[in-house]
């Protein structure tokens, strides 16, 4: 039975059809892997389980170098809010602006280097 609603700025009303329940897709076949796919699909898992995690471990010893280019970008983007919340006369405000331009070339430089060293990134080869 459709349901009828009112237009915005007319006094009519148009004629709305309820929604239709979804379809669900049809289910796909399960492919049949040949006894070489499969045994390739096994020597794969067993090798992923017993290899270190080499990029995992680059990562995590680049966290404190993580959060000093955060804490370096976050100040660089507002040395004069910096000068303005702790009082700071104009001679130390303008050093923290240099401050902060440096700050900057640095952490542009740093994120560079990082960009570079995950592009080339080679996974170890596994030991025997």
């Amino acid at each position: 039975m459709p349901t009828t609603t009112a237009i915005f700025g007319r006094r009519g009303a148009r004629a709305q059809q309820p929604p239709s329940p979804a379809q669900p897709r049809p289910a796909r076949p399960a492919q049949e892997l040949s006894t070489d796919a499969e045994a390739f699909r096994a020597e794969i898992a067993a090798g992923l389980g017993s290899r270190p995690d080499a990029f995992g471990d680059w990562r995590r010893a680049k966290d404190a170098e993580r959060w000093l280019m955060l804490v370096v970008a976050a100040f660089s983007f507002a040395p004069g809010l910096v000068s303005f919340a702790i009082h700071a006369p104009p001679l130390l405000s303008s050093g923290l602006g240099v401050a902060a331009v440096v700050g900057n070339f640095w952490f542009r430089a740093t994120r560079r280097r990082r960009m570079r060293e995950i592009t080339a990134w080679r996974e170890p080869e596994a030991l025997p």
